[in-house]
């Protein structure tokens, strides 16, 4: 919990979804290994943005269904605390680019990030075009005053980078 994390940092999920992730990370390792095959992982930040299936309890899609409500944004304690991100046209581009660039990535894990922002931030980039959309703090519940910013270097290095900020995927949404 804190960070930033880069890909070589050693993984502690916290809760079922993110201890879910790590263990098919870990099933592909092993039957990419028992295999003879090099296993490439792409780790995603949180995913936003319009697609076939939007996850709605993702920060930036929840807070984008809020405001188009006319519904106030919930923050949970302090709203500083960071969040990895990701425009599904991003997410996608990263997944394509290592594809056609496959021996680059072999055997490779990486993060694919491209903003980390904290809570407060994506509720005032919201608000950039919902400004009559109201911000309400409340407690913090189990799991919402985890922090975490993570790294994408790995894969800049091999030549990838996002292009889709946060702001814009709003002003899609």
């Amino acid at each position: 919990i804190g960070g930033p994390f880069d890909e070589s940092a050693p993984c502690q999920p916290v809760g079922p979804y993110a201890q879910s992730k790590w263990l098919a990370e870990q099933s592909v390792r092993l039957a990419a290994r028992d295999r003879g095959l090099p296993a490439t992982i792409l780790r995603m930040a949180t995913i936003y943005g319009i697609a076939p299936v939007i996850r709605f309890d993702a920060i930036v899609n929840r807070f984008a269904y809020l405001a188009g409500m006319g519904r106030f944004l919930t923050i949970h304690g302090n709203g500083e605390q960071m969040r990895p991100l990701i425009h599904i046209s991003d997410a996608s581009a990263a997944i394509l680019y290592c594809l056609a660039h496959r021996d680059l990535f072999l055997g490779k894990t990486l993060n694919v990030v491209g903003e980390n922002l904290s809570v407060r931030q994506v509720a005032e980039a919201v608000r950039i075009f919902r400004n009559d959309i109201a911000m309400r703090y409340t407690d913090q519940g189990v799991l919402t005053h985890f922090s975490l910013n993570v790294e994408g270097a790995g894969l800049a290095a091999l030549g990838w980078q996002p292009h889709i900020t946060v702001e814009q995927g709003l002003g899609e949404m």
